[in-house]
């Protein structure tokens, strides 16, 4: 334990004597081009660590508002022959789908016209971002002695599929620094990043994820030392 604390304070001394450290927490839409899913609403959550009165390095985490009861149709299953006459030759199924997406992204912001810890500036930087998708598809609940789907028996129930993804890019934003009593700052960014997979195991590009995608963030920015 004592030898992590000795690293994190390391890191941290590393940045220097400026300014201060500070967390911030926000959140906003998201806007995804060409996907079944136009917009989303985040949560953000942040370290910004100062390299110079010019410079930071910030690091996030973004939960994306969980899309839930996503209605699927049915699918059709066919009763067994050993059950001919004991029910409904066939039967539907209903299909229902959740998303759930996370990611982390790391960043250097550059300040223009004023510092990161005084009144208005205006600040640029880049983006680099590894998110995640838990896509959960649920079966109804059906006999499946008696039942089966034609093209592979499918267990009633939820399913879970995972895909990753990585994403690089801009973000352009402003900063007002509050009265220095209150030690804190607001922010409003917009973001855009090109998305690739890494693993695509649910099927998610091009209507979850999109490989074109905006972000515009407002932000309370905490000046803790």
């Amino acid at each position: 334990m004592n030898k992590i604390l000795i690293i994190l304070t390391s890191f941290l001394l590393s940045f220097g004597g400026y300014a201060q450290y500070s967390l911030i927490a926000g959140g906003g839409p998201d806007l995804g081009l060409g996907t079944a899913i136009k917009g989303r609403t985040t949560l953000n959550f942040g370290l910004e660590l100062p390299e110079s009165e010019w410079h930071t390095m910030r690091i996030n985490a973004t939960y994306f508002m969980p899309l839930t009861d996503i209605q699927r149709g049915n699918m059709v299953a066919e009763l067994r022959p050993e059950f001919t006459g004991q029910g409904n030759s066939v039967i539907s199924v209903p299909v229902t789908e959740s998303i759930r997406q996370f990611a982390l992204s790391y960043g250097r912001r550059n300040f223009a016209f004023n510092t990161y810890d005084d009144g208005l500036a205006f600040y640029f930087g880049s983006n680099t971002t590894l998110g995640m998708i838990s896509d959960i598809i649920e079966l109804g609940e059906y006999d499946t002695e008696k039942y089966y789907f034609p093209n592979g028996d499918v267990d009633p129930g939820k399913h879970y599929f995972r895909s990753f993804y990585f994403g690089i890019g801009m973000v352009a934003g402003l900063k007002y620094q509050l009265p220095a009593e209150w030690r804190s700052a607001l922010t409003l960014e917009l973001l855009g990043d090109y998305n690739i997979m890494i693993y695509d195991r649910a099927n998610v590009y091009g209507t979850y994820i999109s490989p074109l995608n905006f972000g515009l963030k407002l932000g309370y920015r905490v000046d803790i030392f």
